[in-house]
């Protein structure tokens, strides 16, 4: 008969004994580092192949075009999508920081009118223009039922409409700013921006960076740039690339030059990662 000691015994004998591993599954252990680092290089080649396809193919309009449609075909057209979410944390901060407490505020891309709505509970003056055509309309809607009365005008992709008087500051929705492929086409819309801005009116622009996709955008740019050769047509820029049929630029230290050019006197930048 075991005694309770012998039993203890017993038990911290097999606890300890080691698990015994084909060599096979040893090999296979040994060799996964491997299989993980071989499928991450084969996603980023697969991506930045695809993105060199598009990039080297379409020209900027056609980005732009790609980009509308994506947004008229979304789900950003139900009312409910964050058009009553308010401002978002950072949003409310550069607007302390940098803007006047009361005046009249431009929003570009401004989708269905979430800061717009906003704006307009914060005691500002505000209007609007958005490219998707069915955005725009819906978003009309929106800010009627909502009881803001500024008006949300359709303009074509990358322009600044006709508005009357000038505006105490500006800001362009969130990340609209860089579905502008080409720098000329940004430059263009901060100088607008900038005809229709009092003296040191500030410019509230959103975008992202691209630190976390250095490499692959590299080589997708050299490959759609070397199509783009073939072709006889302007290169495209690291940075710029396709995500879900949407055109976009991540920006990164060359932010700089876009509204230096412009002649742009006062602007808040907020980056973000995907």
């Amino acid at each position: 008969m075991k005694t309770k000691n012998s039993l203890n015994l017993l038990n911290h004998h097999t606890l300890k004994r080691p698990v015994k591993q084909s060599g096979g599954h040893r090999r296979f252990e040994r060799a996964y580092p491997r299989i993980e680092r071989a499928t991450r290089l084969c996603d980023a080649a697969g991506w930045a192949g695809a993105q060199a396809l598009g990039l080297g193919l379409l020209d900027a309009e056609e980005l732009v075009r790609l980009t509308v449609h994506r947004f008229e075909s979304s789900n950003y057209l139900e009312p409910a999508y964050y058009t009553d979410s308010g401002l978002w944390l950072w949003e409310r901060e550069a607007l302390r920081r940098f803007f006047p407490p009361a005046g009249r505020i431009l929003v570009g891309a401004a989708g269905a009118g979430r800061e717009m709505i906003a704006l307009h509970r914060a005691g500002y003056l505000v209007e609007g223009f958005e490219c998707a055509r069915t955005l725009a309309e819906a978003g009309q809607t929106i800010l009627r039922d909502a009881g803001c009365p500024g008006r949300l005008l359709w303009a074509p992709a990358g322009t600044v409409p006709p508005m009357e008087g000038l505006f105490d500051g500006a800001i362009m929705g969130w990340s609209g700013y860089m579905y502008n492929p080409l720098r000329a086409q940004r430059v263009k819309l901060l100088q607008d921006f900038r005809q229709l801005l009092r003296p040191g009116g500030p410019v509230l622009l959103s975008f992202q960076t691209r630190e976390h996709r250095e490499r692959r955008m590299y080589w997708s740019a050299r490959g759609a740039n070397w199509i783009r050769k073939l072709r006889a047509a302007t290169p495209v820029a690291t940075g710029d690339h396709l995500d879900c049929s949407i055109a976009t630029t991540l920006q990164e230290k060359w932010l700089t030059p876009d509204y230096e050019w412009s002649g742009t006197e006062s602007m808040a930048t907020a980056g973000r990662w995907e």
